[in-house]
Order: C-alpha cells, then structure tokens, then sequence
C-alpha cells in the first residue's frame, strides 16, 4: 500500500510540474501552485443581470470578463495583453471595482498581509474607452518620509501602514466617479481624476496615528478595516482616526531569519488602555477636520459609520464592556446630534456584525425607517424602528437566531435572512414581510435549502448573493 501511495504522488507530481523543475517547501506551503481556489464573490454590474469576473490569462496576468448570468455568455473587457505595466508586467489583479458608470475599474494587485488579510498593495486604474492603464500612485522607490528609519533589528509597527508610502489601501470612487479616494502611508489621500493631482486630507499618520484604515483591536474584534467614506455627493470624506500612542508596546521576536528581528505590536492587555478613536469629516479639496462628538469616552468603540445625507452620519458607539449599542444620529457640518435607540443586555449586546451593512443599519423609506438586529426578545431578531427611535413591529419570528440579514426588497416589502433553522445545525434563507402588509407573506417562507454549516471559518462555505434589486 505504501509503494502504491509513492507512486501515485510521484505520477500527480511529474504531470504537474515540468520534468527539470524540482518541488519545494515553500513552493508546497507558500506559492499559488497547491493552493485550494475560493469559491467567487459576485460583483454586479449596473444591469442587474451580469457580473464582473477576474479570471487569470492562460498567457499569464489577468482578464476582465462580463459574465450573462442569465445566458452564460462570456465578454472580455480586458485582456492580459492590455493590463500590462509600462514595465511590461502583466498585471495579476486579486480585486476590481468598477466606477459607478462602468467605463474604468481599479485594479488591486502585489498585495502584503496586514494581521489577516492582504489589505495594502498596488492599484492601477483602467479606462475601458482608451484602454490605458496607469498607475494610482507612482512608484517613488523611497520610504515615508518624515519618518526616521529604525536600526537594523528593529522593524517598524507590525503591520504599520507608515512603513512604506508606495503602497495603497482601500482605494475607492467618489460616488460621481471623478475622484478616488485611498489610504497611503497612514494618511488619507484623494486624486482627482480629471487633473491627476492627489491630495493629502491628512498628514499627521504614522506608526502611532493612524487615519482611514484601523489598529489591531478594531481589526481583530469589530472586523472592521476600511475605515472611510464617501459623503453622497462626494464633496466630503468622514473618517476613522486612531491615536495608539498609549497603548503599551508589545515586541514579537521574529526568529525564522539568519539574524533575528524585533516587531513592535501596540497590544492592549485587560484593563489596559485602548486606542483612542476619532472620527472626522473633511472636504475632498483639503482643509480642516471637523471631529463628531460621538461622546467624551474616546476609548469606546466607534464600530460604526455612514453616511445618511450630504449632511447626516448614523454612528454605533459601544462602552468598552459592549453590554450597550449606542445608534447617534450626527451633524457632518456641527459635530453634534443625538442618540436615536439605546439597546441594552445585561451581558453583551450584539451590534449589527451580521448585517448587510457590518455592524449598522439597513435604511428605508429614504431614511424614515430602520432595520436593527438585536437579542432583546431572548432570540437573535430583525426589529423595525422609524428614525426617531420608536418601535414599529419585530420582523422576524422567535425560535431562531437570524445569522445574516441577507436584502431587502423594497418594493415588495420583503426582507431576506439566513437563520439557524430548524436546527443549530442549518442555514436556510428565509422571507419575511417587512410591515406585515398584503405585500409579502407576514410569516416567514423558507427559500433554499440547508445550506452547508461550518464549525470553522471556511473560503469555501457558500453565502448567498442578491443582485441589485434583490430578487
């Protein structure tokens, strides 16, 4: 059985790699060669019946395809051949978002890990029209300046975004398409796309400082990363921004290298003092920062941000002991605002992770109504509340928790979640009328069957997807 197994691995490998290539460790373990494939995230396109899919070059790089999801048809927007650098370097693209008009996409690519996840990297922009693609930062070959270099030893931050200013996260459009807006060096920048000229919105970022992007904790205990937003008109930016300076130092020792090396980790222990959280509104022209009160206690969590109007935030703030979730309704122009619904738990509160939106709200009626999870009943619920915070109807029925709140549809009056049911075993989709009206069934229906169900978290566990309109 044993010489069976041998042969059978030596047939996988010869077929596999070319006969004077020999397999290695880290080619095993480290390289793109073995690696399981995830399952594909749709990115739907603006006709609501096709998506956009990054799919790799049998020549090599990467080509942009429009796929009918209705007839299957394949059409090519980009090929190999055209997104390839002035270097002649063939992009291998990991992430595209389309302009809000379809007619360019950013590219992201030559990523590094930041704690979990490949979140600083490059990006290109391409223009479908002219078929140009140039570079969304060009390639100083220089470190963040301003920022002494530490000794040989000593490595900067772990995961610092001050380390190198040639890399970029987040990047995103203005929701009319002319600007881009991304994180780089720890400071929140802006290019106007008509001009080429990048603007600096902050200028403060560095190990310690941190803007548009979050520390560890928020990263690993909120999941939040991209940390700003576009207002609805694109005139302004609101923004996270972290002052770690009291956070106290925790050093890794890095020692898989010939010579050793000393990261430093900002790590708050129990008790100890997080980060202190901000956010701020400022114009994408440059200027002063307007700061939210989003309450004296910096050191809460802000987990939390979007915007309403061209004027209204709605802001989540929880206490550190997270047994209350704080839903405020801000001034982007004063600062000031009011707290809308107060939900309680004499031990923990839930705060909307779940939900469509990470960790908020989902709004209807334009802005006059809201669909909040909460566990007030003794069971994971999706509860309706108008903008004032009072109490309309529990959506969802008790006898299981709702997983994920999945769409809605408006126009129908119908919300979709996945729920732990009928067992803790299962994940189904389910239907429920948003009023209870003749619209939609007041009860729930259930729409697909058992979903797989994990006890890891899985590249492969399958989640739906709704297309824009959510039918």
């Amino acid at each position: 059985m044993r010489r069976l197994a041998s042969l059978v691995l030596s047939v996988v490998v010869s077929v596999a790699l070319p006969a004077q290539q020999r397999l290695t460790v880290p080619q095993i373990f480290a390289g793109p060669d073995f690696a399981a494939a995830d399952l594909k995230t749709p990115r739907w396109m603006r006709d609501g019946r096709s998506m956009l899919e990054v799919q790799s070059d049998p020549q090599g790089g990467t080509i942009l395809v429009k796929v009918d999801l209705v007839t299957g048809a394949p059409t090519v927007l980009a090929s190999g051949a055209e997104l390839t650098t002035a270097a002649g370097v063939r992009l291998v693209v990991e992430d595209a978002t389309l302009s809000p008009d379809e007619s360019r996409v950013l590219l992201f690519h030559s990523s590094v890990r930041v704690w979990r996840t490949n979140s600083r990297g490059t990006y290109h922009l391409y223009d479908f029209a002219t078929r140009q693609l140039t570079p969304l930062v060009p390639d100083s070959g220089q470190p963040a300046p301003d920022l002494p270099l530490p000794p040989s030893f000593l490595r900067r931050g772990l995961a610092s975004g001050a380390a190198d200013s040639r890399l970029q996260m987040f990047a995103k459009f203005s929701p009319l398409g002319g600007q881009v807006a991304y994180v780089r060096g720890n400071n929140l920048w802006v290019m106007d796309l008509t001009s080429g000229v990048a603007t600096a919105l902050t200028n403060d970022g560095s190990d310690d400082i941190i803007n548009g992007t979050t520390d560890w904790v928020y990263e690993e205990e909120l999941g939040l990363r991209d940390a700003f937003r576009f207002s609805p008109d694109g005139t302004r930016i609101a923004y996270w921004r972290f002052d770690q300076s009291e956070v106290p130092a925790f050093p890794m020792v890095d020692e898989m290298t010939v010579n050793p090396t000393v990261s430093v980790l900002r790590y708050p222990k129990a008790g100890e003092p997080n980060s202190r959280a901000r956010i701020g509104v400022v114009s994408v022209s440059g200027g002063s920062t307007r700061w939210l009160d989003a309450g004296p206690d910096t050191g809460s969590y802000v987990v939390h941000m979007e915007w309403m109007d061209t004027d209204s935030l709605f802001v989540t703030r929880l206490p550190r002991r997270q047994n209350r979730a704080d839903l405020l309704m801000l001034s982007a122009t004063t600062g000031h605002g009011r707290a809308m619904e107060i939900d309680r738990d004499s031990a923990y509160v839930g705060y909307g992770l779940t939900d469509v939106r990470g960790g908020g709200v989902i709004w209807l009626r334009g802005g006059k109504e809201f669909l909040w999870e909460s566990d007030r009943s003794g069971w994971r619920q999706v509860f309706l509340f108008r903008r004032d915070g009072s109490l309309v109807r529990q959506v969802t029925t008790d006898g299981a928790d709702v997983l994920e709140l999945l769409a809605t549809d408006e126009a129908r009056d119908i919300v979709y979640v996945t729920m732990a049911a009928p067992n803790a075993t299962q994940r189904q989709v389910f239907r429920y009328s948003i009023h209870g009206g003749k619209k939609a069934p007041g009860g729930g229906i259930r729409l697909l069957g058992a979903l797989p169900c994990y006890t890891t978290q899985s590249s492969g566990e399958p989640s739906p997807s709704f297309g824009r309109e959510s039918r």
